[in-house]
């Protein structure tokens, strides 16, 4: 799991001290705040007992990054495994998965103001892969692409306009 960031762009890395797999990047924008990007994965576990742990500790990353950065535009994405949420509902649908596993993730998502943006399945007919941001008026687009895996890609489009290193000459 990685968050790749163009060599070119004026960027660090974030340490969010958990054991949740999230990892952070901040990119300076040429106005503004700068932009927070996470990629998380959160495996495909559903039992309750055995994703207690991965679970809080996903959504404590989340909610520290979101207390971390209240006023800068975050985007979390990748692969969250949750096929039983309805994005567009604010919903869980279907009992194959533990509602209180599904529920869970929805409710710190909505406590923190994240929404998710993209809307067509990333693996089969399952939207498993996501991108959630505070700012979804800052998210121009999102397709999805072939991937490298069994997942669909991500590819997203933003109005924000990153801050670059200038040249050695």
């Amino acid at each position: 799991m990685a968050v790749s960031v163009k060599g070119s762009l004026i960027s660090s890395q974030v340490d969010i001290s958990s054991k949740a797999e999230l990892v952070d990047a901040e990119i300076n924008t040429r106005t503004g705040p700068h932009v927070s990007v996470a990629s998380l994965y959160r495996p495909p576990t559903n039992v309750q007992n055995g994703c207690n742990y991965i679970d809080d500790n996903l959504t404590a990353a989340i909610n520290q990054l979101c207390i971390k950065y209240p006023e800068n535009p975050i985007w979390i994405g990748r692969d969250a495994n949750l096929p039983e949420i309805d994005w567009r509902s604010d919903s869980v649908t279907g009992c194959k998965y533990n509602q209180n596993i599904n529920s869970k993730f929805l409710t710190y998502c909505n406590k923190n103001g994240l929404e998710q943006t993209v809307d067509l399945p990333t693996r089969y007919d399952n939207l498993l892969d996501i991108l959630l941001t505070n700012r979804p008026s800052l998210m121009s687009r999102t397709d999805s692409v072939l991937g490298v895996s069994d997942h669909q890609g991500i590819l997203a489009s933003s109005l924000v306009k990153p801050r670059y290193k200038r040249p050695v000459k």
